[in-house]
């Protein structure tokens, strides 16, 4: 799975925005900082905007990088939060005080995160402690669906807040 690219990025909400936005591809390229060819190439399912130009295509569409991932604030992950702020993980390590090889550990969920890189990169995201936590746990659900259950019942329990259904790791097996 690659971290560099907007890996959610939704090409029917993309191709919906842009159809409404009435702009060219051309344009788009101009609003986006890119070549004409990548945005082809997004239009065409080919490739996924990076980082940096996901931001700039969300604005360019009056919209939002979540939005154009088809998630919401609340299913939102690390790579989603962090994709919309602009950032590839060298980028968002620097901002945080922490090395891309924590960025890249958490984002791929295996073992449970270290709660102060997580609360390092809550401010670099603009995000609460809460939400960031959130977004790692959304992170390790996508990844690991009913990865969680064999933590202990306080655990499940401080977690549920931040499911929005009763996930099936939620309860012990």
């Amino acid at each position: 799975m690659a971290l560099g690219r907007m890996e959610a990025f939704d090409k029917d909400v993309f191709l919906d925005l842009f159809e409404q936005s009435g702009k060219t591809q051309a344009q788009l390229a101009v609003d986006c900082q890119v070549g004409r060819a990548v945005v082809s190439n997004w239009v065409a399912g080919r490739n996924k905007p990076a980082p940096q130009a996901a931001p700039l295509l969300a604005e360019a569409l009056g919209t939002t990088v979540l939005v154009l991932s088809n998630r919401t604030p609340e299913d939102a992950d690390l790579v989603d939060r962090r994709i919309s702020k602009g950032f590839n993980a060298a980028s968002a390590a620097r901002e945080a005080g922490i090395t891309s090889q924590q960025i890249y550990e958490l984002e791929q969920a295996v073992s449970m995160p270290i709660m102060e890189q997580l609360d390092a990169l809550a401010p670099v995201y603009d995000l609460t402690t809460d939400e960031i936590h959130r977004a790692w746990i959304n992170r390790r659900v996508r990844l690991f669906p009913g990865s969680l259950r064999h933590l202990d019942e306080s655990t499940r329990e401080a977690l549920k807040p931040w499911s929005l259904e009763e996930p099936d790791w939620a309860t012990p097996q």
